[in-house]
C-alpha cells in the first residue's frame, strides 16, 4: 500500500523515528520519518490544543535534524552521547515547522511532551549532565530528571528545573 507523505519516508541515518497518523477506521493518513544523519528515536507526540500542530519529542545523535532551528532555545546539537529534541510538524503532516535541541554535555532524552489549555508545551526527560535551572521556584541540586515549560515557538523556557534524588544518573523512570 502507498502511504501518503510529503516530508519523507526515507531513512536519513542509522535509525530514524517516525510519526504516523491514522483515521478512525485505522487507515494510514500519512507517515513521516524524522531524523538526521545519526541515530534518532521518537518517544512521544502531543497535539497543540490551539493550532492542532504535532510536537514530537525524543533523542538524537544527529547534528542535522530537519526543520527550522532559528530562534529556538538550542539551534545546534549540544554534545554528549545524545541530545533530546522537539520537532513541530503542522497538523496536515506536510511540513516540519521547527526543531529544537535540548542537551548538555551528557546524555539527554525528552520522554514527555504535554500542553496546557493555553497552548504552552511542557517537556520532561532525563539527563546525565547539568540541566539549566531557569525561573524555577523549586529544584533539587544534583537530580537528573528535568521538566520545562516552553514558549510555543520553542524560542525560550518560561521555566526549567530538575527534580528527584541527587544522583550521577537518572533515578526515576518517566512514564
Amino acid at each position: 500500500a502507498t502511504i501518503p507523505s510529503v516530508i519523507t519516508q526515507t531513512a536519513n541515518g542509522g535509525y530514524d523515528g517516525f510519526l504516523t497518523k491514522v483515521n478512525k477506521k485505522g487507515t494510514t493518513v500519512w507517515s513521516k520519518a524524522i531524523g538526521g544523519s545519526g541515530n534518532d528515536a521518537c518517544f512521544v507526540v502531543a497535539q497543540d490544543p490551539l493550532t492542532r500542530n504535532y510536537y514530537i519529542g525524543g533523542a538524537t545523535t544527529s547534528t542535522n535534524l530537519p526543520g527550522d532551528k532559528s530562534n529556538t532555545i538550542n539551534s545546534t546539537y549540544q554534545g554528549g552521547a545524545t541530545d533530546g529534541f522537539v520537532t513541530q510538524i503542522n497538523n496536515t503532516g506536510s511540513a516540519i515547522l521547527k526543531t529544537c535541541y535540548f542537551g548538555t554535555s551528557g546524555t539527554d532524552l525528552v520522554y514527555g511532551v504535554q500542553f496546557d489549555r493555553l497552548g504552552f508545551p511542557y517537556i520532561m526527560g532525563t539527563t546525565t549532565g547539568d540541566w539549566p535551572i531557569i525561573s524555577a521556584t523549586f529544584n533539587n541540586p544534583g537530580s537528573k530528571q528535568f521538566i520545562g515549560k516552553l514558549q510555543p515557538n520553542l524560542s525560550a523556557y518560561i521555566y526549567s528545573t530538575i527534580f528527584g534524588r541527587s544522583s550521577s544518573l537518572p533515578n526515576l523512570s518517566p512514564t
